[in-house]
């Protein structure tokens, strides 16, 4: 198994930063949006449960809740894991010790006004807590979990069991319950 063949401590760096531009005056549509969530990404929340929500429901609009993506995201996680060697049984099999902690936000802003404005202000229906320039609306939208678990090598992967604890979130977010 791809774990196996690592017998000593690993770290791996991640990070995604995506912008989507509407062009012509148009507004983004919600399957061309970024959403953020889930086991991958960001640990610890429910899928699409990090970023802008509908509020009220319009005539013919999304329910009260729904995610709406965003057209600004930025996540990133630092992954450390471990090989179990005791007891000296464990070694052998490859087990692994992982711990992990990711952050991230979905911003319904267009990309070229928080870039011009420095993140101010939020988007249409969005329940984004507004910031001060920059750093403080950036520290206000970002979310973050730490992560530990244990990876078990399979055939050619390996599967994870894993336990999260959000560290910073947003009121409106949706935690990933079991």
């Amino acid at each position: 198994p791809a774990l196996a063949l690592f017998p000593f401590p690993v770290l791996s760096l991640h990070g995604r930063v995506g912008l989507l531009q509407p062009f012509f005056g148009s507004t983004s549509h919600i399957s061309d949006r970024f959403f953020l969530g889930g086991p991958e990404p960001l640990r610890g929340f429910a899928g699409a449960g990090v970023g802008p929500r509908s509020s009220a429901r319009p005539a013919g609009g999304p329910s009260s809740g729904d995610a709406l993506g965003g057209n600004v995201k930025c996540s990133g996680a630092a992954i450390v894991s471990l090989p179990i060697r005791w007891p000296k049984a464990l070694e052998e099999t490859g087990l692994r010790a992982t711990f992990t902690l990711s952050g991230g936000t979905v911003e319904a802003r267009d990309p070229l006004t928080c870039i011009h404005d420095g993140w101010v202000g939020a988007g249409p229906r969005a329940q984004d807590s507004p910031g001060s320039g920059v750093a403080g609306s950036m520290r206000n939208l970002m979310r973050g979990a730490a992560t530990v678990g244990i990876a078990i090598p399979l055939q050619g992967m390996h599967l994870e069991i894993c336990a999260s604890s959000i560290l910073a979130s947003q009121p409106h977010d949706r935690p990933h319950i079991w």
